[in-house]
């Protein structure tokens, strides 16, 4: 069983918070004309706003996996989805994108190394590589078209 009560990211805040930086610096230094450069300064102060808001707000507050039921979403609003984890779900060493299919639709959850113990963020990292069977689904249905049967008339060559 893991489980794991992430917490808002410091390393994710400071990443967002960097890369609006960036982007007001390349504006401010940039030749467009003064107007220009004060509307895209605004849109970015906004875009940075709504970024470092959205950080602290997560849906999921919890994550369980258990042997025996799978995945468990436990949401602030209180209540626990059922759901499968996603092909699409990925853990690298810095950043974790989980994709969960459930009852009520597909969720995301973000996590960064200092949501979480290095210990769970560890278990994490395993329990997604190894992939356990019946507990992952690939993001989507496949639609291939059948292959085309030879005819005597027209064989395939």
């Amino acid at each position: 069983m893991l489980r794991l009560d992430p917490v808002p990211s410091r390393s994710l805040w400071w990443f967002v918070w960097l890369v609006h930086s960036g982007a007001l610096l390349a504006v401010g230094v940039s030749g467009i004309p003064l107007w220009l450069k004060a509307g895209l300064a605004v849109a970015i102060g906004i875009s940075c706003w709504l970024q470092l808001r959205c950080i602290g707000r997560v849906k999921i507050s919890a994550l369980e996996f258990r042997t025996d039921q799978g995945w468990l979403l436990h949401l602030r609003s209180g209540q626990t989805l059922a759901g499968t984890l996603l092909a699409g779900s990925l853990v690298l060493g810095k950043i974790a994108f989980l994709y969960f299919k459930t009852a009520r639709g597909r969720k995301s959850l973000l996590l960064m190394p200092d949501s979480v113990s290095r210990a769970e963020y560890r278990k994490l990292r395993l329990l997604v590589r190894l992939k356990p069977s019946g507990l992952l689904q690939t993001p989507g249905p496949l639609h291939s078209k059948p292959l085309r049967a030879a005819s005597k008339a027209n064989p395939v060559v």
